[in-house]
């Protein structure tokens, strides 16, 4: 005796990806700052160049020779701005030291902008990191660290997905069955 086969619902948007339609990388340098003596050492000549420029630009005329180490670090700044993200749309971003910082535990991360590969701006990050939720090895790493929805969307990235009025569908988990089903 033959039982029934028991269709189970299922929504195409689990079982495909829209073609152009991803995520994109975006990435900047910054600056985490009130490091208290864990920050990037006073030998760090681009930490301090970079310190004395944001403090310029802040109208604190000073030069790199005039700071003392230790309570900033020069980070590189990453997010990933998912498709369709609007205007005012917060993201988190991971902060890595690039220097010879030992921590960023307690620091702030400075305004940075986010560029795509396109050069072009599409976030402004900055606010408090937090250690631990970067890495996925705990606390034990105090040079990679996460600034939870530090990132502003301040410009749009829509994917051309639609070319000629054809949006093309990618299986997650290709097979013929599947694939016949869907059609």
């Amino acid at each position: 005796v033959a039982t029934p086969a028991f269709a189970q619902e299922v929504r195409v948007k689990d079982l495909v990806t829209v073609r152009g339609v991803r995520n994109n990388s975006l990435m900047g340098v910054g600056l985490v700052m009130g490091l208290g003596k864990t920050g990037d050492s006073a030998k760090s000549i681009t930490t301090n160049k970079a310190t004395a420029t944001l403090l310029t630009r802040m109208g604190l005329k000073v030069t790199d020779q005039e700071l003392s180490g230790g309570n900033a670090a020069l980070v590189m700044v990453t997010g990933e701005l998912p498709a369709f993200a609007r205007n005012g749309d917060k993201i988190d971003v991971r902060v890595s030291t690039i220097g010879d910082a030992k921590s960023l535990a307690g620091g702030i991360l400075m305004n940075t902008a986010l560029k795509a590969t396109d050069g072009q701006v599409y976030g402004l990050a900055q606010g408090p990191v937090v250690l631990g939720q970067a890495s996925g090895v705990g606390v034990s790493v105090q040079t990679v660290a996460v600034v939870p929805k530090g990132m502003n969307v301040e410009r749009e990235f829509m994917p051309s997905f639609d070319k000629e009025g054809i949006i093309t569908l990618s299986l997650k988990n290709p097979d013929f069955t599947t694939n016949r089903r869907l059609v």
